[in-house]
């Protein structure tokens, strides 16, 4: 049997100067000189945030037309939470290259270095802020960490940004690890607001991957 060509990855980390040079400027007069070049700053992430080539955003000249699009939203603070999802990551992408499919698994912890956190200062939260929400408009599936007493902040709001934007083709897939239920009701999952806008919840990492397994590859594990 002929070997799959190995699924094409791509560096979300990339970079143009001239935006960093603009963000790193705005966060370098906001810190320094305060109210003095505020106007200039409020322009200056008025252009970036208008630009459609924004660092945050794929280049259109890049995307392969059936390339599909997946966006891991999740708590990643300690270095459990990321190891996992890396994990997970790795796990995924071997599923993809099995498969011969073209992804792009967006995870947020890789869309912003931390160099560039020191650099942008106060400003970084927008910034993280832009690029995830950028990402999320273009992602095809959004996969969604949901263990612990209640879903992460940061994920909870990606999941009801990506809900109000949903397409036809478009999914949210949960994955719940934790075995204690969360949710209003008595058979509830999680909170209903983050259970219904789930197309379905794993209950497991392997569950997780037979779900994308079958429901975006098209063949079961």
């Amino acid at each position: 049997m002929a070997a799959h060509a190995p699924a094409r990855t791509r560096d979300l980390t990339r970079k143009r100067p001239r935006q960093i040079a603009l963000s790193v400027l705005c966060g370098c007069l906001l810190r320094r000189h305060g109210r003095k070049y505020s106007s200039f700053v409020r322009l200056s992430i008025a252009a970036i945030q208008s630009d459609t080539a924004y660092a945050g955003r794929y280049d259109e000249r890049d995307l392969k037309e059936n390339e599909l699009k997946i966006y891991f939203a999740g708590p990643l603070f300690s270095e459990a939470e990321r190891d996992w999802i890396r994990g997970v990551k790795r796990q995924i992408e071997e599923v993809a290259n099995a498969r011969g499919a073209d992804i792009a698994l967006i995870w947020p912890y890789e869309l912003i270095t931390r160099e560039e956190l020191e650099a942008l200062g106060d400003s970084a939260k927008y910034e993280i802020h832009s690029r995830c929400r950028s990402h999320l408009e273009n992602a095809d599936l959004l996969i969604a960490v949901l263990d612990g007493t209640q879903v992460d902040d940061g994920t909870a709001w990606e999941i009801g940004y990506y809900y109000g934007l949903r397409r036809d083709h478009s999914r949210i897939i949960g994955v719940r690890t934790d075995f204690r239920n969360a949710g209003e009701a008595k058979n509830s999952i999680v909170n209903a607001m983050i259970e219904c806008s789930c197309s379905s919840i794993a209950r497991s990492t392997a569950e997780l991957l037979a779900t994308i397994t079958a429901r975006i590859f098209g063949v079961p594990l």
